[in-house]
């Protein structure tokens, strides 16, 4: 929508382009209180005996959410907690295990703050609350569960596999320069044919080498992929060529 704006205002050459000044507040105004009320938050008592965690507006509106109050005793740990599951991606989670009960899980999401984040934030709620709190990740498999310590080192090849996914999903932005280089329809759908095939080669070899959605299928991967890239690829060769013919 930004960007949609952005090109009619540039386009328009009177001064009804401040007719764009308003509705475009009021979006920028929407989404600020949009991202306000997505937005959930953990909180520990000043007594570092209770810690409590609030879902968003939209959990306790929409879905009936409430808040997880969890209570801190001697021993207690704090999880920031990275976890996947038979080969795959299964969240993020903030975990409190208590001494002689079952870990209680405050808070999780399938996107979270990133690692060096979270321990940021550990080591304040260490020296804050005097709260034992570490990441962790957990790996789900046939042979149970198993627990190690969630350090940048073992961050690497997550990261590593995300820039295999990520690496296909910025081809449609080469439609700029396509459309800067040519202007026949037939070449800018043939470089788009090319990289379409490179993009679903690379997206079919992440989910058969990681073992990731197994229920995935080729046909359902091509779809999702296919539908992506040419609604990109298309709007990004047409905006082009509007900037390029003012």
């Amino acid at each position: 929508m930004a960007v949609l704006r952005a090109i009619a205002f540039v386009d328009t050459e009177d001064s009804s382009r401040l007719a764009l000044v308003l509705p475009t507040a009021v979006l920028f105004t929407l989404a600020y209180f949009l991202h306000r009320a997505s937005l959930s938050w953990i909180q520990i008592s000043e007594d570092g005996m209770e810690i409590v965690s609030v879902p968003s507006w939209y959990s306790r509106r929409l879905w009936g959410e409430g808040r997880v109050v969890g209570r801190i005793v001697p021993g207690s740990e704090l999880l920031f907690c990275r976890k996947s599951a038979y080969g795959a991606f299964d969240g993020y989670y903030i975990i409190l295990r208590t001494p002689s009960a079952p870990d209680q899980v405050l808070w999780n999401a399938e996107s979270g703050i990133n690692r060096r984040v979270w321990e940021r934030v550990a080591n304040e709620t260490r020296d804050l609350h005097l709260l034992n709190a570490h990441l962790v990740r957990q790996v789900v498999s046939d042979q149970g569960m198993k627990e190690t310590d969630w350090t940048a080192e073992s961050d690497k090849l997550p990261w590593k596999n995300l820039r295999l996914v990520m690496g296909p999903a910025l081809f449609p932005w080469l439609g700029i320069a396509v459309r800067l280089f040519t202007a026949n329809t037939l070449n800018i759908a043939l470089v788009g044919a090319f990289l379409w095939v490179i993009g679903i080669s690379a997206s079919w070899y992440f989910y058969r080498r990681h073992q990731v959605a197994k229920e995935q299928g080729l046909v359902a991967t091509a779809l999702i992929w296919t539908v992506q890239f040419v609604g990109f690829y298309t709007v990004i060769v047409l905006a082009t060529g509007a900037f390029l013919h003012r």
